[in-house]
């Protein structure tokens, strides 16, 4: 059972698919390493530094996040320029 199983069915029909789907296919050492990693998320400047971090501690993690993050990105972008637009602007106001 992942995070994601205890969240109520309005809140995980949020939930990217690709998203649920890397949540349920990590392994309990990954799961672990991942917890790990993002629990000292502020040491890293970027993504790049997590990931360079999360390969060196766990390559199947590692494997399986890159591809995460290459559906979240194909998904953003493509979103519409009024869309992309507003994310911005959200980000600026936090």
């Amino acid at each position: 059972m992942t995070l994601i199983d205890s969240l109520p069915q309005d809140v995980k029909s949020l939930i990217p698919k690709e998203n649920a789907d890397f949540c349920h296919s990590l392994s309990a050492e990954e799961a672990e390493h991942l917890k790990d990693l993002l629990g000292k998320h502020k040491t890293f400047c970027n993504i790049d530094g997590l990931m360079e971090d999360c390969q060196g501690v766990c390559a199947s993690l590692h494997g399986k996040f890159q591809s995460l993050l290459g559906a979240n990105s194909a998904r953003l972008s493509g979103l519409s320029d009024e869309a992309k637009g507003f994310a911005k602007e959200v980000r600026k106001k936090k």
